[in-house]
């Protein structure tokens, strides 16, 4: 219910009662008290409609994320911060071959995992043992230290050296 009765939740004195606006006491869990009605409200229009500790989906007042959720915009994270598609304890993660969705690892700035695409490399580009961006398997390259996987073989970055009497790496 968003009425009170008493000075002390709200009213303007003892005994007569009037609707109330926010959150706190009453309350009305999700949602916040629009000020314009005793009934509490069914629906948000934005964030601000939202206890703490909640966002606007659509609309519906939806529990904030926790760190390492999947997300779409940072309203959605406890900790107000939705970087690589998930919610994250840091608002960036800075450096090259750095992301907040490495597997296993999510939530936290970490190291992408060598091999591996990021938005910092170009799109023929993957990221090396050192986090720098070299070009990915299938790619020309002239030496080993082209390739972010660290092997050249046949011109070509490759997996692995291929060292067996009847393997080649030209794609």
């Amino acid at each position: 219910s968003c009425d009170a009765c008493s000075v002390a939740a709200g009213a303007a004195v003892n005994g007569t009662c009037k609707n109330v606006t926010g959150g706190g006491s009453p309350s009305c869990g999700a949602y916040v008290c629009s000020g314009s009605s005793a009934s509490c409200p069914a629906t948000c229009g934005s964030d601000a409609a939202c206890s703490s500790g909640y966002y606007c989906n659509t609309t519906t007042c939806t529990a904030k994320k926790a760190q390492g959720a999947a997300c779409t915009a940072s309203n959605q994270c406890s900790s107000g911060n939705c970087v690589d598609g998930v919610c994250c304890h840091e608002a960036s993660c800075a450096g090259t071959c750095r992301a907040c969705n490495v597997q296993g690892k999510e939530g936290t700035c970490n190291n992408v995992v060598p091999g591996l695409p990021d938005d910092s490399c170009a799109s023929d580009q993957a990221c090396s043992a050192s986090q720098q961006c070299k070009s990915r398997n299938g790619q020309a390259c002239a030496t080993f230290s082209d390739c972010a996987s660290g092997h050249c073989v046949d011109g070509v970055c490759c997996d692995s050296d291929c060292t067996g009497a009847c393997q080649t790496c030209s794609l």
